[in-house]
């Protein structure tokens, strides 16, 4: 993999963990509430999109900060697609809501499954980090096993918070 293919991995990485980790910290909270599918979905849409947003938006100002000029054409465009792909990665929960909302499975199974496919993505891009930047698979396994670890300590801090 060339260095320009790792860079824009990086920044898809990047993009993918910071929306999946608020995607999952709105997952946690709408999570033994009264909220409806369509209310689960619009809040994991709505909080995915934002972030991505402010991410974009910030990406530019670093940009101009650090370059002392504005992105050109071709850097917005990167960026917007880097933060698309993680954007993907973010929302994959989402399907678990559409899922409850056609009755297909109970919304706290959608809400179950989607903590921890949140969880789950978060492990993935650390494996995904590690491989790519040249570690072993055992290590690179390792990492990805500790960062759902994390990840999974968090939803039962908030389980045992909430009960």
């Amino acid at each position: 993999m060339g260095i320009l293919e790792r860079a824009r991995l990086a920044e898809t990485a990047r993009h993918a963990v910071y929306g999946s980790v608020i995607v999952l910290a709105v997952i946690i909270a709408l999570d033994d509430t009264s909220v409806r599918a369509r209310e689960a979905i619009a809040s994991v849409l709505g909080a995915a999109v934002a972030t991505v947003l402010a991410e974009l938006y910030g990406d530019y100002l670093a940009e101009t900060i650090r370059e002392r000029r504005r992105p050109t054409p071709a850097e917005r465009a990167e960026a917007v697609r880097s933060a698309l792909a993680g954007l993907l990665a973010a929302i994959l929960p989402v399907i678990f809501f559409v899922l409850a909302g056609f009755g297909v499975v109970e919304l706290p199974t959608a809400f179950e499954v989607a903590v921890w496919t949140g969880v789950g993505v978060v492990g993935f891009y650390a494996f995904v980090a590690n491989r790519v930047g040249g570690m072993s698979v055992g290590r690179s396994v390792g990492a990805g096993v500790l960062f759902t670890l994390l990840g999974a300590v968090l939803v039962l801090i908030k389980a045992l918070v909430s009960h």
